[in-house]
């Protein structure tokens, strides 16, 4: 499958630097230029290049449109298995780790995504643990049983890949975990990301919670381009020392 990878300013230039990564996910009907078609590119070379926050990679991997989940197996429905969330977690990162000079180790990764790719960055980080330490979900889209694609099975299949049911099963793994979560006061899954939110804090998981103004939209997701970035940087780079420094 295809993926783009953006490269900090000064990547070239730095040859003995490695970096963090950010796995940003894109949404249903999306591909893997959908952030930078919003703009990602820009806002990353404006803040990074002005030493405003440090340098990481990005990548933008492709998921079609299956929710960045290892699908169940129904032939009633016509689910044959594909194993997505596999691919993401670890054909995907190991690629990335071997191409490019990363900081191989969950402080170094952080997993992110707009609409069905945040609902994949939180399931992702849950079922996959020990492979990324920082965690954004932006505008996710929570859709309930009945709702969610059939791929996603029922019951205990359902639950396995559903991030509330998630959150619950493995609070442990989730304490161990960065949390960011934002959507749209006007998004169509508004009440189930607060519910969410509420979930975390009634489990005593830290997280930064930020309902906006707005919609389930491409205006949305760039206006709120450079809030992201500053996230990322500064979950993945606490100690500034431990990051490179902007060119």
């Amino acid at each position: 499958m295809p993926y783009l990878a953006y490269l900090p300013p000064g990547y070239d230039r730095n040859l003995n630097a490695r970096y963090p990564v950010t796995y940003l996910l894109h949404g249903g009907g999306g591909t893997d230029t959908e952030w930078a078609d919003y703009g990602l590119v820009d806002a990353a070379d404006r803040l990074m290049g002005s030493g405003t926050i440090p340098p990481f990679i990005i990548v933008l991997p492709q998921g079609d449109q299956e929710y960045w989940v290892d699908h169940v197996v129904d032939r009633a429905v016509g689910a044959n298995g594909e194993r997505w969330g596999t691919y993401t977690a670890h054909e995907v990162v190991a690629e990335i780790d071997t191409r490019f000079r990363t900081i191989a180790r969950p402080a170094g990764r952080a997993i992110g995504g707009l609409s069905m790719g945040g609902h994949g960055a939180f399931q992702l980080s849950l079922n996959f643990p020990g492979i990324w330490s920082v965690v954004g979900a932006h505008s996710p889209a929570l859709r309930p049983f009945g709702d969610a694609p059939t791929y996603l099975g029922a019951g205990a299949e359902f639950a396995a890949r559903d991030p509330f049911a998630l959150i619950r099963s493995k609070v442990g793994i989730a304490r161990t975990l960065t949390y960011w979560i934002d959507t749209a006061e006007s998004d169509p899954w508004f009440t189930q990301v607060a519910a969410l939110h509420l979930e975390l804090e009634t489990l005593g998981i830290a997280h930064e919670w930020h309902p906006f103004p707005g919609g389930h939209d491409a205006a949305y997701w760039g206006g709120h381009l450079e809030d992201y970035l500053r996230y990322y940087a500064g979950a993945l780079c606490r100690d500034r020392s431990a990051c490179p420094s902007s060119p």
